[in-house]
């Protein structure tokens, strides 16, 4: 279409410029009319532009002929659209002359016309050209300066002057400001080059301004809005100064108010929005403008604009933001009503200002034609609005005060605009001050409107409120404050409560959103001494019974369970009731949070047209006042000030103070807390004031509140918080006086608090020291305990005494409510209840010594009451010494006994319990002088002492035995303690002529306590160096302590024992300060004192022991005891080398006991070690040896005692004795070295480490060696040599002393219990006995040997000698389990596997494990079988894993004995004869533990040989072999499933052949290959456990076939394998135990024949153990049963296993053998159905792999052998061969002469009729498919196609009716064949030659290509294959016919499969 439209218009412009030359005016008018009329404006591609001059020409020219003039006006606008033309005019000003002279023209189209063509030349008009912008601009610009010159413009300005004063010019109007707009709306008038033709345009327009503002009042709508448009453009873009100029322009000629009317009352939209849009260009920056629209307009209007502007968050230059504002208010003008406080605007209003804007500017206009020069008088213009405040109000600065107050809409009402205030300032102000008037005598006398005082002040909070910023600095300039807390003090007691109320609202205001200069200012004002008042009074009117003591305008009863926050009714003047929440404080109120009930706060619920104010309202809003002046003072902080706040200042006054305080009394509920809170705060910051609360009643009326006041929890919790506040800090006259009150003061401050006067100490105490919640449960209920003695009784009486004191205060303030109370100082109140009670603070003594009803009470500042205690045992120390010159002891005691005594008692049980506390430096005097009296007492009465002087004794030695330990020192010892603890220890001894009698010692049971006491001092000085010389040196205590440690030794020997005292408890400790001190070890033993404490350490035989009783205990502190002195002996005797490091004390008590002593827990162990028996490698401890050493002890303590008798008290002969002990029933004990071989073989090694050397070792076995016989069943002559013959010098010098291996402390284990050898020594005695535990012996050495690293005593085991014994074959039971714990022991180490691998412990280990499972009538031979196995399994668990160290288990005969036991084969004896076998015996079978053990090792050798490192251990299932201590076997931690690494046995293969190659034989693995299947082997090596549970049962799968007849073939050929192996035996003897393998076996053994085809539904195929008919042997391919694969061919290997059995079958075919056999037919034959079935069922299988190695050897196949099994195969190749060609590239190689000649031989045959068409029997039907194929993927194929003239062959198929699916199979082909690139077209020609002409209509070939199937073989065919070995059986010869028709009787049915799978290439 542009092609034609240019050929067009080029035609139109060839034939005007042709009649143009011509001068034919005639044609060339038609010739521009047609023109005009065929090309569209903006559409011209005129590249011509001498066109445009022709036709100006003719412009020119054309005279009078309008019609003429017309049309070049009308094809210049159109050519000027094309470039070439519209930038050729510029350089044509005859155009523009042209144009202008016809704008000039009456006739109004014309000139409209050549307007709109002087627009065209100066605003480029086609829009579809691609042109540059800037380049356009450019042009645009140069045309304007042509055609809008300063001539031309001065020309068009003057015809819009003469068009405006004339009739009927609208379109010439229209036309010329068209092209104004055009010339300023174009970019160009933005560039920086156009700036010259911009002033000169801008002074054009400025110059002709009032003919401009002359068109806006043009009736013409055109006209009107063209205008418009001009002015808004330019004021928009024209220069500030042009833009002012026109903008006054439009002022002064009154142009504003045109465009005002129409910006609000236009009916138009568009219009109202240019009018409104150039009403706000005109007022923009020009505040002359602005000013006369606010005073055209309402006040509120400009106000809210100004709102607007703000919330949008504009600034001044943003000039869109205040754009939209200004639209939006002009909308609002328009037809929205308004009722607000600032703004009236109505219907009335609207209609009042549409006529005055229309009056004004008719009457300007009209003055203004006859005067020109007549500006608009704007300055003076005010338009008042006669109906501006309609209805009632008061009306103050503008301001309706009703409607601001009482009808403020929601916060989201778009109204509120209208209720922000112009000047809060100002209105404010207006508002105080009519406010003031009206409360002064002044009212009435001024000009002011009437206003209601009530809602003055409620006006002034609105305000405030919203505007405090604005006017907060006018408070004080006004005196505001100062005012309203005049006018509140002349009303407080008025009846105008409300307007009170609303006095109070504002100065709450003021305070709360003020700083705190306005608090200071109500202050100032005396705001307090009003609003304490108004409180009080509030608080008064709420009470209706005066004379009670609370309010009841409350009950906290019921508050309790209502809403948080209480609501009073109040009926406003309307009648409405509303409910109001009382003001309750920020910390009482639900903040926060929507009241769900309706209520209202009480500023909104008190309304100020109401007459009253319910009194509670009025209270809660006071005290909402007072808090927020505190808060602003400080309340919250807690800071301290000075000076104090003001705030604080100002109540503290005594008459203001004592308001708050009394007021209490009546206040209730949350009122009562808010008033505490206020008086906490000012007491707490003035202390003056705090001083003085006692005077003004305050803690009567908290008590009497506390303990009678209707009041909540929490207001209970601030009275006690207040009390504990200030109780302490009144002024002293108000307690007591005197200068004991003062002192007591200091050290204790509950001394000083005024609740003395009403409550007992422990009460204040209870204050003090614990929780509100504490205290006033502690008031309101019964107490007796140590702190607090608290009754019913006693709180009655607190209470009476309490209402006793207020009572006439209430009774006064009934008549008056401001008056004050009158203190009356009173004396305290007397409890009887406690008149017999002792306190020391804190606690009543009685109470807290009581520990049966008070057991362990809790004393949280022990060292107060410690000091307490003190200071009063201080004043009874005083008095008894004040008294002493004049009383004697016992009447002391008398007087003071039970105070003494308790206090005593005390201190005690005080520095008992806390042994950390301070010891004060006069304790040791004080305690003395009093214990003093009741020491004379004992001496003087002894057993006839009072009980309680005793005690006295008793708690005075505990308080000393404290004072000792903070006071004694290392050369230091306090001597009073001292010789006050050896006067009590005398009264133990009788003293007869300075004989002691110990027979006769007898301690009085009274004075046990009082001398166990004195040991404890004394052993506490004994403690430092100087209180153990001077002890010991003391005769007095000599004598004294061996007494009591002989009577406790005689009560702990006595029979029935007679039980500790606490004596003996007391002189162990004071004995351990000796023992620790080495340097009196030497003293003690040489002087006896150990005896005695050896009877008490060890206990006798017949001692049962219990856990928590008095005995244990003994024993316990007598091994703590013996542990010191035997630390203190070994060091001591450290700088002896040659001496025991245990001294002559290991004489007595073995290594092992002296051993445990010195352990973390060795009084516990020694005691648990000495009790029993046990055998130790160092000692020996049997019940024999304890009564022994026992039984020596006590006589040896006899004659000591028979000594002192005589007056011999020291002895120096111990040591001797000591050392020359020896126990009798040791005489017999077998040694090595100084070792118990007991010992050793006991397994009870705890602190022995292996001595250096193996000395030891080779004397046990040169011991073994010569004694060996008595190990053997044949032995019966018994001998023995002593073993200490058997060390030689040399060894005995090489062995290094032991002495010094135990100077280090051993490490800590359990102390065994007595073992239970293994060995069964029980059976045998004498020689047999010890070579049994000298071979245990050496088995614990190994063991520890590995545990410590110790390779040297390995390597330096002489194995030959056990295996000397067991390879003999009559080794005792016991020496084969010994050699099998050796084993395991030597396995858990590296050296010590190979000293097993490589001797002939292996050969031992597989004689042992086959005779054990041969002798099934042995009980005992399970444990020799279970131990070998054991053995076995951790050997080859540690084993390193390589093929060697398996092959070890060959070469030494012991993997044909674990196959057997694992296969439960029996095993026959060794020997000719089984003598154990009677005729009574019963068989036993091997255990099943045998067998999964058996399992365990056999996987373990799997892993190793296949080189698996780490091998954990597997889960052992046994069912009775891991009991009892196996169960704890380390070696066995928790059971883990499965192995850690993954292992493939089907990996086995490939190691097998690497072996081979390595020349290393992997002869176990090749071994377990044979015997089993893969799939088993790798259950094996992972979960024996599971291969256990399986060999016994069957399964089925192409992994694994394992069922009855497996077994029996197994289990035969291992039966055979043994019976060699026992031969071997027979003849060669046991010393030759043969190695065993099978590696010279061909096929696997467990591989049967089986029936070659597949029946149908066949998944238990038929087995025969050797060949026969149909039938042929198992197919096992890398782990892989083929023939169980073609009877489940969906067996889901997984992805790795399908690509291994994949491999493992083309590998079978390209290699041509398996197992090293060649394939035969049933091999060939399942080998290729194996691939065709995973072709099909596995499509990806045929993606991943390329298949061509298999296609040459697949062809060998079908090309080589007899020509029955070529038949055979042939189909299944080609089919085959049809699955691999997957791609082009395959195809060509496929692609032979060889195969195609094949194929094409298969064509030939002649298939019988009944078998034909299907590919199973049809040989033919699978070559087309292969050749299809072919075709499809290969240009070769085809090619050689036509070279063997298979195509003629196709023909003959198609054309002959044999059958339809090989006719179509064949058409088919030569369909693909015809389709191909490069010989189609010869085949096409072929087909032409061949097919005659009248066939030529079937047309095979012309198939289309995609729509022929190609597809694998189908499930039809497949399953014929299975279930023929020969699937075509007529088929018999190689010929073209191959078959006789009788044959196909023998073909039978075939059952088909629909199922297919199309070729995913194809």
């Amino acid at each position: 279409m542009t092609f034609l439209h240019n050929e067009c218009e080029q035609y139109y412009v060839n034939q005007i410029l042709a009649v143009a030359d011509a001068n034919d005016h005639n044609s060339l008018h038609n010739m521009l009319k047609e023109y005009a009329c065929n090309i569209n404006v903006g559409d011209s591609q005129c590249s011509d532009s001498r066109v445009v001059r022709k036709v100006t020409e003719v412009l020119r020219s054309s005279g009078g002929n309008l019609s003429l003039a017309t049309c070049c006006c009308l094809v210049l606008q159109r050519l000027l659209a094309s470039r070439p033309c519209f930038e050729a005019v510029k350089n044509m000003p005859e155009v523009s002359l042209a144009l202008t002279q016809c704008v000039h023209s009456a006739n109004f189209v014309l000139s409209y016309l050549a307007a709109v063509t002087i627009r065209a030349a100066i605003k480029f008009a086609n829009e579809t050209a691609a042109i540059d912008t800037a380049s356009m601009s450019k042009l645009e610009l140069a045309n304007k300066g042509v055609f809008l010159s300063a001539d031309n413009m001065q020309q068009l300005t003057s015809l819009l002057h003469t068009f405006a004063l004339g009739n009927n010019k609208a379109l010439q109007l229209y036309g010329i400001l068209q092209t104004f707009l055009s010339a300023v709306s174009s970019p160009t008038y933005e560039l920086e080059s156009a700036r010259g033709w911009a002033k000169i345009f801008e002074a054009c327009v400025l110059g002709s301004a009032g003919i401009f503002c002359n068109l806006c009042r043009s009736k013409s709508a055109v006209v009107y809005c063209s205008n418009t448009l001009f002015l808004k453009i330019v004021l928009t873009q024209a220069s500030p100064p042009i833009a002012s100029q026109l903008q006054k322009v439009c002022l002064d000629r009154a142009i504003i108010l045109i465009y005002l009317k129409d910006a609000i009352f236009a009916n138009d939209e568009a219009t109202r929005s240019r009018s409104g849009n150039l009403v706000y260009l005109m007022i923009e920056g020009n505040k002359v403008s602005k000013k006369l629209l606010e005073a055209l307009l309402p006040k509120g209007v400009m106000h809210l604009y100004t709102t607007k502007v703000v919330q949008m968050g504009s600034q001044r230059e943003e000039t869109a933001n205040r754009f939209s504002a200004w639209m939006e208010i002009l909308d609002l003008l328009r037809k929205d009503n308004f009722l607000t406080p600032i703004l009236v605007w109505n219907e009335a209003k609207r209609a009042e200002l549409k006529k005055f804007l229309s009056d004004e500017v008719e009457a300007f206009y009209a003055v203004a034609e006859n005067n020109k020069d007549l500006l608009f008088n704007s300055s003076e213009m005010q338009l008042t609005y006669v109906s501006a405040s309609e209805g009632a109000g008061s009306i103050v600065d503008g301001v309706h005060l009703e409607l601001l107050v009482d009808h403020q809409p929601a916060a989201d009402d778009r109204r509120i605009e209208f209720w922000k205030l112009r000047d809060p300032l100002s209105t404010f102000e207006a508002v105080l001050q009519a406010m003031v008037l009206g409360f002064t005598p002044l009212f009435g006398q001024n000009n002011l409107p009437e206003v209601d005082l009530r809602l003055a002040a409620h006006v002034l909070s609105w305000i405030y409120e919203r505007h405090a910023e604005d006017i907060q600095h006018c408070l004080g300039r006004l005196n505001v404050i100062e005012i309203i807390v005049g006018m509140l003090r002349e009303v407080i007691e008025s009846e105008h409560q409300v307007f009170v109320f609303k006095l109070v609202v504002f100065l709450l205001a003021t305070v709360e959103i003020g700083s705190k200069d306005n608090a200071l200012r109500f202050l100032s004002a005396g705001g307090a001494t009003i609003l304490v008042p108004l409180i009080v009074l509030a608080l008064s009117k709420c009470c209706r019974d005066k004379y009670a003591f609370e309010c009841d305008a409350w009950n906290m009863g019921d508050k309790k369970y209502s809403r948080s926050h209480e609501t009073v009714l109040v009926r406003h003047l309307d009648g409405q009731i509303r409910t109001v929440r009382v003001p309750s404080g920020r910390f009482y109120e639900v903040l926060d949070k929507a009241v769900q009930d309706g209520s209202l706060d009480a500023k909104e619920g008190v309304h100020w047209q109401d007459d009253s104010v319910h009194e509670k309202l009025q209270l809660g809003l006071a005290l909402d006042l007072l808090e927020a002046i505190m808060r602003l003072s400080g309340i919250d902080s807690n800071t301290q000030e000075f000076p104090p706040p003001v705030a604080c200042s100002h109540l503290s006054k005594e008459e203001l103070l004592c308001h708050l305080v009394q007021i209490l009394l009546w206040a209730k509920g949350s009122v009562f807390g808010r008033i505490l809170d206020i008086l906490a705060y000012v007491v707490r910051v003035n202390v003056a004031a705090m001083n003085r609360l006692y005077k003004l009643g305050a803690f009567e009326i908290l008590l009497w509140k506390l303990l009678a006041g209707d009041l909540v929890d929490s207001d209970k919790a601030c009275i006690v918080g207040f009390i504990r506040q200030c109780h302490l800090l009144q002024d002293p006259d108000s307690v007591f006086n005197g200068p004991d009150y003062l002192k007591a003061e200091e050290q204790f401050p509950w001394h000083g608090s005024i609740l003395r006067l009403f409550l007992p100490e422990g009460v204040v105490l209870k204050l003090m020291s614990e929780g509100a919640d504490t205290f006033t449960s502690t008031l309101n209920s019964e107490h007796e305990s140590p702190e607090i003695i608290w009754s019913a009784e006693m709180r009655e009486r607190l209470l009476d005494y309490l209402k006793a004191e207020l009572e006439p205060f209430v009774k006064f303030r009934a008549s008056d409510p401001l008056a004050l109370y009158i203190h009356v100082p009173k004396a305290p109140l007397v409890y009887p209840e406690l008149s017999e009670s002792v306190f020391v603070a804190p606690f009543y003594v009685e109470n807290l010594l009581d520990v049966e009803r008070f057991p362990n009470y809790q004393i949280n500042d022990p060292v107060t009451f410690l000091n307490s205690l003190t200071l009063e045992l201080r004043k009874c120390s005083t008095n008894l010494l004040n008294s002493g010159s004049t009383m004697s002891a016992t009447s002391i005691l008398r007087k003071e006994l039970s105070r003494i005594h308790l206090l005593l008692r005390a201190q005690a049980y005080l520095v008992q319990r806390f042994p950390e506390l301070p010891v004060p430096g006069d304790m040791e005097s004080v305690v003395i002088t009093l214990a003093n009296p009741a020491l004379r007492t004992c001496l003087t009465q002894k057993d006839e002492s009072p009980p309680a002087v005793v005690d006295i004794l008793v708690q005075a030695t505990t308080i000393l035995r404290h004072y000792c330990k903070g006071m004694t020192r290392d050369l230091e010892v306090p001597q009073t303690s001292f010789n006050f603890a050896l006067s009590i220890l005398s009264l133990s001894t009788n003293y007869e002529d300075g004989e002691i009698s110990p027979k006769d010692v007898k301690t009085s049971m009274t004075f046990e306590s009082a001398l166990g006491g004195a040991l404890l001092v004394l052993g506490t000085i004994a403690s430092s160096r100087a209180g153990k010389e001077k002890l010991w040196g003391d005769t007095r205590w000599k004598q004294g302590f061996w007494c009591t440690l002989v009577s406790a030794a005689e009560d702990a020997m006595a029979v029935p024992s007679r039980g500790p005292s606490p004596v003996t408890f007391a002189a162990l400790s004071c004995l351990k300060y000796f023992a620790e001190d080495s340097s009196f070890c030497d003293r003690i033993l040489n002087e006896g004192w150990y005896l005695p404490l050896l009877l008490l350490a060890i206990p006798s035989a017949d001692v049962v022991l219990k856990s928590n009783d008095s005995k244990s205990a003994v024993l316990y502190s007598s091994a703590d005891v013996l542990g010191s002195l035997v630390r203190a002996l070994m060091k001591a005797n450290s700088t002896q080398p040659h001496e025991s490091v245990y001294g002559d004390m290991s004489r007595l008590i073995p290594r092992p006991l002296l051993t445990c002593l010195l352990q973390e827990e060795g009084p516990e162990k020694f005691i648990t070690a000495v009790s029993s028996e046990f055998m130790h490698p160092e000692g020996i401890w049997t019940c024999e040896m304890r009564a022994e050493l026992l039984q020596g002890i006590y006589e040896r303590l006899q004659l000591h005692n028979d000594g002192l008798s005589e007056g011999k008290f020291a002895m120096d002969d111990e040591v001797g004795w000591l050392r020359a002990f020896d126990y009798e029933c040791l005489s017999g004990e077998v040694r090595a070295e100084g070792l118990y071989v007991r010992g050793l073989s006991s397994n009870s090694w705890e602190g022995f480490i292996l001595p250096a050397g193996h000395l030891y070792i080779n004397v046990m076995q040169n011991y073994l060696q010569l004694h060996k016989a008595h190990l053997q069943v044949a032995a019966t002559e018994e001998f023995e040599v002593p073993m200490e013959s058997y060390s030689d010098e040399k060894n005995k010098q090489e062995a290094p002393s032991d002495l010094e291996e135990f100077e280090e402390v051993l490490k800590e284990s359990d102390f065994p219990p007595v073992p239970t050898n293994a060995t069964n020594l029980e059976q045998h005695s004498g020689p047999v006995d010890n070579c049994l535990y000298t071979l245990s012996a050496i088995r614990e050495c190994l063991k520890h040997a590995v545990k410590e690293g110790r390779e040297d005593i390995i390597l330096n085991f002489k194995h030959s000698i056990l295996s000397d014994i067991i390879l003999s074959g009559h080794s005792l039971l016991e020496v084969q389990v010994e050699l099998a714990s050796i084993v395991k022991a030597l396995a858990e180490c590296k050296v010590g596997q190979d000293v097993v691998l490589h001797s002939d412990l292996m050969r031992c280990l597989a004689l042992q494990l086959w005779q054990s499972a041969a002798r099934k009538a042995k009980s005992r031979n399970d444990q020799v079988l279970m131990s070998t196995l054991e053995a076995v399994l951790l050997l080859t668990e540690n084993m390193s894993a390589t093929v060697k160290a398996t092959n070890i288990f060959s070469s030494c005969g012991l993997l044909l004995p674990v196959l057997a036991i694992f296969c439960n084969v029996d095993l026959p004896s060794l020997f000719k004869e089984q003598p154990y076998l009677g005729n009574d015996a019963v068989e036993i079978p091997i255990p099943k533990a045998g067998q999964l053990w058996a399992a365990q090792i056999l996987g373990q050798l799997l892993l190793a040989g296949a080189g698996i490192s780490r091998r954990t251990k597997l889960v052992k299932d046994l069912t009775f072999w891991r009991t009892g201590s196996n169960a704890s076997d380390p070696r066995h931690p928790a059971p883990v499933e499965g192995i850690e690494e993954a292992t493939d046995m089907y990996e086995l293969l490939n190691i097998i052949e690497q072996g081979l190659e390595e020349n290393v034989d992997p002869v176990v693995l090749r071994t377990m290959v044979l015997l089993f299947p893969i799939d088993f082997l790798t259950l094996l090596a992972r979960e024996p456990s599971k291969a256990f549970d399986l060999y016994e049962s069957q399964h089925r799968s192409p992994r694994l076939v394992w069922d009855e007849g497996t077994r029996l073939r197994l289990k035969s050929r291992i039966e055979k394998e043994i019976m060699k192996v026992r031969d071997s035996f027979m003849n060669e003897g046991l010393y030759a135990v043969p190695s065993w393998a099978m590696v010279a076996q061909g096929r696997p053994v467990f591989l049967r024949w089986t029936v070659a085809n597949v029946v149908e539904n066949d998944s238990r195929p038929l087995y025969r153990d050797s060949e026969d008919v149909d039938y042929s042997q198992e197919l096992y391919l890398g782990g892989f049963f083929i023939d169980q694969f073609l009877r489940n061919p969906e067996f889901d290997f997984g992805m790795a296993l399908e690509e291994r059995f994949l491999r493992e079958v083309r590998k079978a075919i390209v290699m041509g053998k398996v197992n090293g056999q060649e394939l035969d037919f049933d091999d060939r034959r399942r080998l290729l159905l194996s691939l065709l079935l995973l072709f099909k069922l596995r499509p990806p299988l045929l993606l991943r792999h390329s298949n061509f190695d298999i296609f040459f050897p697949v062809f060998d196949f079908i090309s080589g052998g007899n020509s029955r099994e070529r038949r055979g195969l042939t189909q299944v190749a080609v089919l085959l061969f049809h699955c691999i060609a997957t791609h082009s590239d395959m195809a060509d190689c496929m692609s032979s002469e060889d195969l195609m000649h094949t194929l094409a031989s298969l064509l030939d045959l002649k298939v019988p009729a009944s078998v034909a068409g299907f590919a199973g029997t049809d040989p033919r039907l699978c070559s087309l498919m292969l050749m299809l194929r072919l075709a499809r993927l290969s240009s070769t194929a085809v090619e050689v196609s036509l070279q063997l003239n298979i195509i003629s062959k196709l023909v003959k198929l198609v054309d002959n009716n044999v059958d339809s699916a090989l006719q179509q199979r064949a058409g088919e082909c030569l369909a693909v064949l015809s389709a191909d690139k490069r010989r189609g077209s010869e085949v096409l020609k072929l087909l032409n030659k061949l097919i005659p002409k009248d066939r030529k209509a079937f047309a095979a070939w012309n198939i289309p290509v995609s729509d022929i199937r190609d597809e694998i073989v189908d499930s039809k065919t497949l399953k014929h294959f299975l279930q023929q070995r020969y699937p075509s059986s007529w088929w018999v010869s190689d010929s073209s016919d191959g078959f006789n028709e009788s044959d196909t009787e023998s073909a039978g049915p075939v059952t088909i499969v629909e199922a297919s799978l199309t070729f995913p290439g194809a």
